[in-house]
Parts: C-alpha cells; structure tokens; sequence
C-alpha cells in the first residue's frame, strides 16, 4: 500500500529536478541540455512532467482511501467493545460507505451504484460507540444496495441508474443520519413488523432492523 508519506519525496524529487524547466526565466543556465532541445520536445517534457505529478497525488489519494477502508474493515471484525469515544460523524458514514462499496464490489465486479452525498459541515464531534453505528449503517446501506440493483435487474428500464444517497443534520440536540436508496422499496407485508425482533432479516443485512434501532438507542 502506497501511503501520501511515501509519495511525498517522490513528488518533491520530480518537482526539484524538473520544476525549474517548467518555471525558471534562467533555466538556459540551469539546464543547457533542455534548451537545447526544440520546442516540441521541452513541451511533451513539460507534458510528462505534469503527468508524473498528478499520478503520484492520485496514488497518494486512493492510499488514504484504502487506508481508512482496512481500518473500518478491522474495527468493525473485533466487533464492539462497548467503548465510547467522540468521533467525526460525518467522516464515520464516509468510511461506512466506502466499506460497504468495494465489499459489494469484491463480491460482484459488474457492481455499480451511484453514490451521493450530502453532509452537514457544521456537526460538532460526537461521543458513541463507532463500532455500532459503523454497523448499523452497514446493514443499511448493504440494504440499500440490494434493492437499488434488484430494481435495476427485474424493472427492465434501461435508463434507470441505481442510486444510494447519505445525508446527515444538525438538528441542535441531535443529528439526523438518512440513507436512503430509488430501488424496490420494503414489501407492505412487513412494513409494520420492521423493529419486531421476530421480523425477517432484509436481505443481505446479517442481522435485523430491531438490532440496528438497538445499537442506537440511548
């Protein structure tokens, strides 16, 4: 795993080395070598320059994703230890997402849902217990991954564009955390049963919605 630490004196070596080619009035003097080049040719250096750059800080973003993705991934495997700690809601649900995401995704690579977002800036840092909600909003969103392409398979419109959008609020004394997804939607029959701990597990969440409303009731 490639780290933004890793990247940084790579990207710093390539911007050292070449950087004044592209920027210093000098740079005859600096490199007499590239100005003896045509202009053609220092352009497509200048060009590959730019590219190097911008993959390396690429890299260094998918490293800080798939760092946090094998952190919630180990957080979530040792299960709850009950601790309470404050915690950045907002960045919370974000790896929620994420995990659930590339975990559909390993499972079925043809799996494609859009994902939208709409976070509330001003939620102040708030003390839970991350492994619940992480749960929690794992099994919602698993969910709503299931009927989303379940409709996308079985509604035989070719436009329709599976969609799971995340929003949270701050409502004052309390946050608001909706996830909510355009696919079949709950069957009439158990609608009324959800938080019955007898209710039947939606698939594919591993437990029951009464186990989620437990996890966050106070």
């Amino acid at each position: 795993m490639v780290s933004e630490t890793g990247c940084e004196p790579i990207s710093n070596s390539i911007k050292g080395r070449f950087g004044n080619f592209r920027t210093s009035p000098k740079r005859e003097t600096a490199a007499p070598g590239f100005v003896a080049l045509g202009e053609d040719k220092r352009a497509e250096i200048d060009e590959t320059i730019g590219m190097l750059t911008g993959n390396l800080e690429k890299i260094a973003e998918h490293g800080r994703r798939a760092d946090g993705i094998v952190k919630s991934m180990l957080e979530h495997s040792r299960g709850t230890s009950g601790e309470r700690r404050s915690v950045d809601l907002n960045g919370l649900i974000e790896e929620a997402v994420n995990l659930a995401y590339h975990g559909a995704r390993a499972q079925d690579a043809s799996f494609n849902v859009t994902l939208e977002r709409d976070f509330a800036n001003t939620i102040a840092p708030i003390e839970l217990v991350p492994q619940d909600i992480t749960r929690v909003c794992l099994n919602l969103i698993g969910n709503g991954f299931y009927a989303a392409t379940k409709r996308q398979r079985e509604g035989g419109d070719p436009n329709f564009k599976p969609t799971l959008k995340v929003l949270t609020r701050d409502l004052g004394d309390t946050v608001q955390i909706n996830i909510r997804d355009n696919g079949v939607g709950i069957p009439a029959e158990i609608k009324d049963k959800l938080f019955s701990r007898s209710s039947p597990r939606s698939r594919p969440a591993r437990e029951p919605v009464s186990a989620c409303r437990s996890a966050t009731t106070l």
